[in-house]
């Protein structure tokens, strides 16, 4: 989430951008209601039409509650 530039909400969706591992800065679209709908311009998604690490870090920070559940989650796995 550090690598969040920014974001805002459109509807219920989220819009921002992300710096990427090579300080490139990709402009992210998350669907809410249709993940497969999401858009990031990094080469990955680009090329696998997937959803990419860029629309979750945008999708964590603009949902913390759903981060929070999640690594709780993880914990509870993990420790099985």
């Amino acid at each position: 989430r550090d690598k969040v530039i920014c974001w805002n909400t459109a509807g219920d969706d989220y819009d921002g951008l992300v710096e990427g591992s090579e300080k490139q800065t990709y402009k992210v679209h998350v669907d809410k209601n249709h993940p497969r709908k999401s858009t990031c311009t990094c080469p990955y998604a680009q090329e696998h039409r997937v959803i990419c690490k860029h629309m979750l870090a945008i999708y964590f920070s603009a949902e913390p509650k759903v981060l929070s559940d999640f690594l709780e989650e993880v914990d509870r796995y993990e420790v099985k």
